[in-house]
């Protein structure tokens, strides 16, 4: 196209060649604030649709928040109803010694309380992402309840266990550097401490 350009101004006369020049300056002059309108314009809309963006990010944040919510609310209902069975639960699984008859304790009652979740009225018209949140809260819901029990079977005496313990590692520090003669660890690798 250069070249075509050039080739139609070599055959223009000096005379024709101003007046086409004044002509496009003018022209160019007439069109450039609607070039900058044009722009001007472009970056509003860019400007509209990153707010417009933000936003829908913003509301969908919101809605999964306040789905949760609704589930956990629909989840705490649901456990009003049924506090009798988890207070047989905590005493069915605070009295069995064994850990696998309380791994298979709590898989059972789970089982049951998801039968009688998708069952369950409040949760009639929850969608298939909704359901699976709740089935995570009623998990979390029970396990909060059997935390202490789980870890602490013994009460008193795994928490001393545990003080026992803590307090034999605290001693083993101030004995055991990187540089102790039994771990062996290379003095090129001992300022790197991941430990």
């Amino acid at each position: 196209q250069l070249y075509e350009t050039i080739r139609c101004l070599s055959n223009l006369d000096e005379e024709s060649s101003s007046k086409l020049t004044r002509t496009l300056r003018d022209e160019y002059r007439r069109r450039s604030p609607y070039i900058a309108y044009l722009v001007r314009s472009r970056q509003g809309l860019l400007s509209s649709l990153h707010t417009l963006q933000k936003l829908t990010a913003r509301m969908e944040t919101e809605q999964r928040l306040c789905s949760k919510f609704l589930i956990s609310v629909c989840v705490r209902l649901f456990f009003e109803r049924h506090e009798q069975d988890l207070r047989e639960l905590q005493h069915q699984f605070s009295s069995t010694s064994v850990m696998d008859e309380k791994t298979e304790l709590m898989v059972r009652f789970l089982d049951r309380l998801w039968e009688e979740l998708e069952r369950d009225p409040v949760l009639a018209a929850a969608s298939t992402d909704q359901r699976s949140e709740a089935r995570i809260a009623v998990e979390r819901a029970v396990f909060s309840q059997i935390y202490m029990t789980a870890l602490y079977p013994n009460h008193d005496a795994d928490i001393s266990r545990d003080r026992v313990l803590q307090l034999h590692m605290a001693r083993l520090k101030d004995v055991i550097t990187p540089g102790h003669k039994d771990l062996k660890i290379p003095r090129r690798y001992q300022y790197e401490c991941p430990w």
